[in-house]
């Protein structure tokens, strides 16, 4: 399948400002089908992107109230493990978020949509890794 053709199952995506952002909108404006989900330029960390997208629910008026969003969350990440490199592609099949403000005795694990991380793996082929990504509330 083209991929400037494929039928995209997410109603908004999520990327951080600048250079990422511009390089996904150039992206998205090739694909020919629609509908296009929305893109949002998000600030970075948690709270910051908490209380943008808190604000933009409140104030927007072209989200659909009767069915949840499909989101997905694109950017560049860092990687803790010498296997991966500048340029590698990975693919978030989990995310682990590390809070040291949160009186648990295990961290807080979220499964990604394993239908999406499907699709996206197919599309990128052997070109990207599955990885369990790492969310905290400090840049490491």
């Amino acid at each position: 399948m083209n991929l400037s053709q494929a039928t995209i199952p997410v109603t908004i995506i999520l990327v951080p400002q600048g250079a990422e952002y511009q390089a996904i909108c150039r992206g998205i404006n090739q694909i020919t089908s629609r509908p296009l989900p929305l893109i949002l330029s998000i600030p970075i960390g948690a709270e910051p992107v908490t209380q943008y997208l808190e604000t933009w629910l409140k104030t927007t008026t072209n989200f659909p109230q009767h069915s949840l969003p499909k989101v997905l969350v694109m950017g560049l990440c860092g990687s803790l493990s010498p296997n991966y490199s500048v340029g590698d592609i990975v693919v978030y099949n989990d995310c682990v978020a590390i809070d040291r403000n949160q009186d648990r005795p295990q961290p807080l694990v979220q499964q990604c949509c394993s239908q999406l991380t499907s699709l996206v793996q197919q599309q990128l082929g052997n070109k990207a890794n599955l990885v369990r990504g790492l969310s905290s509330d400090r840049i490491i």
